[in-house]
């Protein structure tokens, strides 16, 4: 009977909950931890990264990996023998649609590969079917079960920092500095000219003040205000005449 194991740890020979399960103690304690303990055997799907192009080279997918003695009768048709499988154990291991499913079967020498729908939408249907023909090819099949679960992790983090540099930079907010034409240069510009007219508006008013202080005082007079510098009237009519000869 298969196992979760991120419920069950201790039935898949795991210490913490991962997404490894090696029901049959196929691997050694070592390389057992060291899977377990890879990133996409850690993320879950509360992971806000996975198959997300807006976290860049942070980006990442799920793996599972199931290590087993034997996978059953003869296959023949590998790839629909991994959709079948994963079909099945997606949901029994609450897995979503960014996910890896590699079954490993050290009896067989053979992987079965399965990639969520996700993940093909972001990598591409090729690549994966590349991936999982070039690691059965290179490894699974010449019994190199570690090497090959820990060579099909690289070949899905070099495909996502692929798309993840092909995807744009997402957009910066704009800022008050960054709409206005020239920067901070214009903002600096329209508060000294805010500055300057009200130093105009605060002396005209002054000026108005002033003016008005005059009139009222010479209303109170009854006569203009005679200006200091403008002399006696005796004194301008004596200026005015030409002096008389006697």
């Amino acid at each position: 009977m298969y196992q979760n194991p991120w419920v069950n740890p201790s039935a898949c020979k795991t210490q913490a909950p991962s997404g490894l399960c090696d029901i049959n103690g196929m691997l050694n304690e070592t390389e057992r931890k060291s899977i377990a303990e890879q990133p996409e055997l850690k993320a879950s799907n509360a992971d806000g990264c996975l198959c997300n192009k807006g976290c860049g080279a942070n980006m990442r997918i799920s793996v599972t990996v199931t290590v087993m003695k034997k996978i059953g009768p003869q296959i023949t048709d590998y790839k629909a023998a991994a959709k079948d499988f994963a079909e099945k154990f997606r949901p029994f291991w609450n897995l979503g649609n960014c996910s890896v499913i590699l079954i490993a079967s050290v009896g067989d020498n053979m992987s079965l590969a399965d990639a969520g729908s996700d993940v093909i939408n972001l990598v591409g249907v090729n690549e994966t079917n590349r991936i999982d023909q070039d690691m059965y090819e290179k490894y699974f099949m010449k019994g190199l079960f570690v090497e090959g679960i820990n060579e099909t992790l690289n070949e899905y983090r070099l495909a996502l920092a692929v798309v993840a540099a092909q995807t744009p930079a997402p957009t910066p907010a704009p800022t008050l500095e960054s709409e206005a034409p020239g920067g901070s240069s214009t903002i600096i510009i329209i508060v000294i000219i805010v500055v300057l007219v009200a130093v105009i508006g605060i002396i005209i008013i002054i000026i108005f003040i002033r003016f008005k202080q005059k009139d009222r005082r010479e209303i109170s007079t009854g006569k203009p205000l005679s200006n200091p510098h403008e002399g006696n009237p005796t004194e301008k009519e004596n200026l005015k005449s030409p002096p008389v000869d006697v």
